[in-house]
């Protein structure tokens, strides 16, 4: 399972529908979003099969031999799931990836060093590019030494 995160309007979605293969389902919130997701891939020339709400996907109303689903904005999906009550954390398991370490490698690091959420939004987001590009291990922790001896001292 690959984690796709990223601000408010930022290209999560895009991300998605890029990412969606001709037996995949993106889920996604309501008819509005359902709408705005089918006239994104048509402008960007892309095939998708109809997506589904969040309500039709807690329901099982989606269809038979699929071969994934891609959930758009899952902390919404979350808090639907509980309303009323504030989801405080969650948890997931990586995959094992090198980004996906290198995250949690960055996130431990700016606790300890005193980093400010801005400064590891702006990390996030450029793990994200090398994410994109499947860098290799080496090359990403290798931007990550980089990058904490120019700004760290």
């Amino acid at each position: 399972m690959k984690f796709i995160v990223k601000g408010r309007d930022e290209g999560k979605t895009i991300s998605l529908l890029k990412m969606c293969g001709v037996g995949d389902v993106l889920v996604v919130k309501d008819a509005d979003d359902v709408r705005s997701v089918k006239e994104s891939a048509q402008q960007r020339g892309l095939v998708i099969s109809d997506p589904i709400t969040f309500e039709a996907f807690k329901n099982g109303r989606y269809p038979k031999n699929i071969d994934a689903l891609l959930i758009d904005n899952v902390d919404v999906l979350i808090r639907q799931l509980s309303p009323g009550i504030p989801i405080l954390a969650v948890t997931a398991t990586h995959d094992g990836s090198a980004v996906e370490r290198f995250l949690s490698w960055i996130q431990m690091y700016v606790k300890e060093e005193g980093f400010s959420e801005r400064h590891f939004q702006a990390i996030e987001h450029i793990v994200g590019l090398f994410n994109d590009c499947q860098e290799s291990e080496e090359e990403i922790f290798g931007f990550a030494d980089e990058l904490f001896q120019k700004y760290a001292g």
